[in-house]
């Protein structure tokens, strides 16, 4: 089950940064079923991570290692959790110094305040 949601995930990547689909909606659409089918795997591998027993006490080296591989798998999601909600933290808090404007048309500008002084 987990290999078939990853390859969905992937396809749903592949959607959404193809340059033939021009549907903005459809493209939002697929992100959000992506995000909660990725919820959906994070939390069954949590419930199956609950159920089975410890890696020490496993009964073979496979159970040991599937519940090793799901215990990563959780650390590395809560990481990138933890790690987003820094990054939107340390955001929050500096003011970017970008100016957008160098990337616009000089026809779509506004005008400054001294053009329309002038036209005025």
């Amino acid at each position: 089950m987990i290999c078939y949601i990853h390859g969905i995930l992937i396809l749903v990547n592949i959607l959404m940064h193809s340059t033939r689909c021009n549907a903005p909606t459809l493209k939002y659409i697929f992100s959000f079923a992506g995000m909660l089918i990725y919820v959906y795997l994070v939390i069954s591998v949590s419930y199956i991570n609950y159920m089975t027993p410890t890696p020490d006490d496993s009964p073979n080296i496979a159970t040991g290692a599937v519940v090793t591989w799901f215990r990563i798998e959780i650390a590395t999601w809560f990481g990138v959790v933890l790690s987003n909600m820094m990054f939107m933290f340390l955001r929050s808090m500096f003011k970017h110094k970008i100016d957008h404007s160098i990337y616009l048309d000089d026809n779509k500008k506004l005008p400054s305040i001294d053009t329309m002084l002038a036209l005025h």
